[in-house]
């Protein structure tokens, strides 16, 4: 476990986040991870679920596995979607990626996120996301098997490295997108108030089952990127067979093409 140096000695943050991870067993897990469904029906399950949390079945493992399933829907249709009609689906990632984090630090917003996400994949140029089947099987060989102990192992190295600054978490997905996400949050908690409000969770597509030979990042990412980590140390997180070659690609932030100091960039290196 890594503590941060101090003028006082060694200093060990303390992680405020209580994670579903630390009840999750791998039995369900896999249970959860195999699915084949509408998106459809993912977002009424899940609005069930919000409304009635104390009522439904396996409640922790709905509200973390559902926003990963949209948040799959709307990274591989954003691939798709024509030029003209890219700003409705900028509109429905960041809508998604803003529902990751609120699910899983079980706010009781989430509800309201998830209305936000449902409104912009009602738009006409965004069908193909909103009428997706979502498949996917246990992927035993790429999941990161992680316990709770290991999770918040990693993120105090990473604050070991970034110490108390805003941050810019980029999650890779698919496979890291969950323990990116969890990662954000234990991380959030150690920084300061203001910075911890300052920091944001963003997340781009580097799959290997789809066959991904880089981060699918467009121009307008690239820009959007160059804004965001503005001020911001980065922190690029994902499986240790993607996150190397992820780090790389994220190299263009640290060119200095706009009025700030250079980018740090830190890799978060999710565990074998």
């Amino acid at each position: 476990m890594a503590g941060v140096e101090t003028a006082k000695g060694i200093f060990f943050p303390k992680i405020k986040y209580a994670s579903a991870f630390d009840n999750f067993t791998p039995e369900i897990m896999n249970h959860y991870e195999s699915f084949d469904e509408s998106v459809s029906k993912v977002i009424t399950e899940l609005e069930a679920a919000y409304a009635n949390p104390a009522r439904t079945k396996d409640y922790d493992y709905i509200r973390i596995y559902h926003p990963y399933k949209l948040s799959k829907a709307v990274l591989d249709g954003e691939l798709m979607v024509k030029t003209k009609d890219q700003g409705e689906a900028h509109k429905a990632h960041f809508a998604v990626t803003v529902l990751l984090v609120s699910s899983f630090a079980n706010s009781p917003d989430s509800a309201k996120k998830l209305a936000g996400l449902k409104k912009i994949l009602k738009q006409p140029e965004l069908i193909r996301i909103k009428n997706a089947s979502l498949r996917e099987e246990p992927d035993t060989i790429h999941r990161p098997d992680l316990k709770s102990h290991e999770l918040a192992d990693i993120a105090l190295d990473i604050f070991a490295q970034t110490g108390d600054t805003p941050l810019l978490v980029i999650g890779i997905a698919h496979a890291g997108t969950r323990y990116a996400v969890d990662e954000f949050l234990r991380l959030r908690t150690m920084l300061s108030q203001k910075n911890a409000k300052n920091s944001i969770f963003d997340l781009f597509r580097y799959s290997k089952h789809y066959g991904d030979s880089f981060v699918k990042l467009t121009h307008y990412d690239e820009d959007k990127l160059k804004r965001e980590s503005k001020g911001r140390t980065v922190v690029v997180i994902g499986t240790p067979d993607r996150v190397d070659d992820a780090y790389s690609r994220f190299n263009f932030l640290q060119k200095g093409n706009y009025d700030s100091n250079q980018v740090r960039i830190i890799k978060g290196k999710l565990k074998e």
